[in-house]
C-alpha cells in the first residue's frame, strides 16, 4: 500500500499516456467521414477515424480530471495551501498565460490559413488581431484545471464539505461503498447523465476551445472526476480495491461503447418525436463508457505498467511540453498534406510521426534543461536532466 505522498509510476504513465493520445486524436479529426468542425476534411477519409475520434471524446478527458484530481491531492500533502496554490500557478498558471499569447494566435493563424485553402490572410484590423486571442483553443484544458483546482484549495481552506469529522466519515463511508460495490458503474450513471444533459450535442459536454466561457455543466461535469480522482488518494487502499475489477471494467467499456458511436452517427434533430429517448439513451451509453474505460485503464496500468524506467520517466517529463505545443503543427501538416493522392492511413501516421518527433527534439532541445523544463516539471526535474 502506497503512502499520500509516494509517487505512483503507474498513475504518471498512464497521464503521459493521455497526454501523447491527444496528438493522435487531433490528427485523426482531418479524415473522419464524419464532417467535423475541423480546418479542413481531408479528400481520403475512413469511419475508423471516427471510431478513433468518439473513443478518444469519450474517455480521454475524463481520465485525465480523474488523474488531476488524485495527483492535486497528493501535492496538497506535500506541502501548504500556500505552497500548493503558488506551485499550481508555476505549472498550469504560467504556461496557460504564455500560451494564451503565443501557441494560441499561432494556431488561428494556421487554421485561418488551412480553411482559405492554403492561402495566408494576415489581420488587417485591430479587430482581427485580437480574435486571434479570443479563444483558449486546446488549452481549454489548463482553464478547467485552474478552476478545479482553486476550488479543491477553497474548499481546504474552508474546510467544507467537511465541517465536522462525523460528517467526514459518512463521506468516506459512502465513497469506500462504492469503491467496494460491484455495481459501483451504475451509481455514478444518474449524475452522470444529468450533468451531459444540457450539453450542446447528444455526448458531447461543451464545445471545447471555442470560448473561455466554461458552462457550469461542464465543469461540474469534470469536476465529478476530478473530485473521485482526488478522494481516490485520500482513502488507503480505494486504488488497489478499484484495479480489481479490471476485467468487468473493460466488457462493459466494449459493450458501451458501439451504442454510444452509434448514437453519436445518428444525430436526430431536436423536434424528433423519439429525440428525448435517444437522449437518455445516448447519454447513458456515454457515461458508461466514460467510467469504465476510466476504470479499465486505470487498473490496466496499475497492474501492467507501476514500474520506473528512465526512457519512460523521461517520456512522461516530456508530454506535457508536447501536448501544449502540438497543434499548431498537426494543423499545418493536415493542409500540406491535403492535396497529396494517398491513403489517409498514411497521411494520418505522417502526422503523427512527424508532429510527435518535432515535439520531442523541441524538448530535448529548447526546453528540458532551460526555465521552461523548471516551469513546466519542476527544479527537482530540471536539475536531473
Amino acid at each position: 500500500m502506497s503512502s499520500p505522498t509516494d509517487r505512483i509510476h503507474a498513475l504518471d504513465n498512464l497521464r503521459a499516456a493521455i497526454m501523447f493520445m491527444g496528438i493522435t486524436h487531433h490528427s485523426a479529426l482531418a479524415f473522419t467521414v464524419t464532417p467535423l468542425r475541423w480546418m479542413i476534411q481531408d479528400r481520403s477519409t475512413s469511419f475508423g477515424f471516427d471510431a478513433m475520434v468518439a473513443a478518444g471524446e469519450g474517455f480521454r478527458m475524463q481520465m485525465f480530471f480523474l488523474l488531476a484530481g488524485f495527483f492535486g491531492r497528493m501535492l496538497m500533502g506535500r506541502m501548504s495551501l500556500k505552497g500548493f496554490l503558488w506551485q499550481r500557478g508555476q505549472r498550469i498558471g504560467a504556461p496557460f498565460a504564455l500560451s494564451l499569447v503565443t501557441l494560441v494566435p499561432v494556431s488561428n493563424l494556421i487554421w485561418s490559413w488551412g480553411a482559405n485553402a492554403q492561402r495566408w490572410a494576415f489581420p488587417s484590423t485591430t479587430s482581427d488581431w485580437l480574435g486571434l486571442f479570443s479563444t483558449p483553443g486546446h488549452l481549454w484544458f489548463l482553464e478547467m484545471l485552474i478552476i478545479l483546482q482553486a476550488g479543491a484549495a477553497v474548499c481546504v481552506w474552508t474546510r467544507y464539505p467537511a465541517p465536522s469529522r462525523s460528517r467526514c466519515h459518512r463521506l468516506d463511508a459512502a465513497f469506500d461503498w462504492l469503491v467496494a460495490h460491484p455495481w459501483r458503474l451504475w451509481a455514478l450513471l444518474p449524475a452522470t447523465v444529468l450533468l451531459m444533459w444540457p450539453s450542446p450535442a447528444p455526448g458531447q459536454v461543451l464545445a471545447k476551445g471555442a470560448s473561455f466561457w466554461l458552462p457550469v455543466h461542464a465543469v461540474s461535469y469534470y469536476g465529478l472526476f476530478f473530485v473521485l480522482g482526488w478522494w481516490l488518494h485520500r482513502r488507503p487502499g480505494a486504488l488497489e480495491r478499484l484495479s480489481a475489477g479490471f476485467k468487468g471494467h473493460l466488457s462493459l467499456s466494449l459493450l458501451s461503447f458501439p451504442a454510444f458511436g452509434l448514437a453519436l452517427l445518428m444525430r436526430p434533430a431536436p423536434d424528433d418525436p423519439w429525440f428525448i429517448a435517444f437522449k437518455v439513451f445516448t447519454l447513458l451509453a456515454a457515461s458508461l463508457f466514460a467510467w469504465a474505460t476510466v476504470f479499465a485503464m486505470t487498473a490496466w496500468f496499475m497492474r501492467h505498467a507501476n514500474c520506473h524506467r528512465p526512457l519512460i520517466r523521461h517520456l512522461s517529463n516530456s508530454s506535457y511540453w508536447c501536448y501544449l505545443v502540438h497543434l499548431p503543427l498537426v494543423l499545418w501538416l493536415h493542409g500540406v498534406t491535403a492535396p497529396w493522392n494517398i491513403n489517409c492511413w498514411m497521411k494520418f501516421g505522417f502526422v503523427v510521426l512527424v508532429t510527435t518527433a518535432a515535439s520531442l527534439l523541441s524538448y530535448e532541445c529548447c526546453v528540458r534543461r532551460t526555465w521552461l523544463g523548471w516551469l513546466l516539471n519542476g527544479r527537482k526535474q530540471a536539475a536531473a536532466a
